[in-house]
């Protein structure tokens, strides 16, 4: 009873590494008497980067308060994306401009039609900026999820007065 215990546990321990390793399960490997699968485990898409240019236009800017010489706004812009993202996307965000004049803020972007890496549908991504006394602005952008084309659309990358770049892939 313990060794049939004990081969049932190595065979299942072996089966998890097959798994987890992308590989697909031989029916020689398996005990006599027991059925085998043949699933593969899907694998992400190789990673690659989209990168051009893009025009911000602020379209509302709410003043929702004030603490310390610090202006708080909740905003609405529109973001037209040229290069490897194509589209329009709405992007709402928080901001604070400090006593200094320089802004922090974060939000969420919203793309309902946009194409990247030559396949088209939506995405939700979330991100933050800076811009400094002088008006260098230094930001991030994290792909949260894609619908359409864009299901399994992950990744991140940097934006800045206009440019961006961004690493991304489709995981299962």
């Amino acid at each position: 009873m313990k060794s049939t215990r004990r081969l049932t546990a190595i065979v299942v321990s072996a089966l998890a590494f097959i798994a987890c390793s992308g590989q697909t399960a031989s029916p020689s490997a398996s005990p006599v008497g027991q059925s085998t699968s043949s699933a593969t485990v899907p694998t992400p898409s190789p990673s690659a980067v989209a990168s051009g240019s893009f025009t911000f236009v602020l379209t509302s800017s709410t003043h929702i308060g004030t603490a310390g010489g610090d202006s708080f706004y909740l905003q609405v812009s529109s973001i037209t994306w040229v290069g490897g993202v194509t589209g329009v996307a709405t992007d709402t965000q928080t901001a604070v401009t400090h006593a200094d004049g320089s802004i922090n803020a974060n939000g969420t972007e919203v793309c309902g039609s946009c194409t990247i890496g030559g396949r088209a549908g939506s995405y939700i991504a979330a991100y933050s900026f800076t811009v400094s006394v002088v008006g260098v602005v230094a930001g991030h952008l994290t792909f949260t999820s894609g619908t359409g084309g864009l299901a399994g659309l992950h990744g991140e990358g940097t934006f800045a007065a206009g440019t961006y770049s961004y690493n991304y892939r489709f995981a299962p």
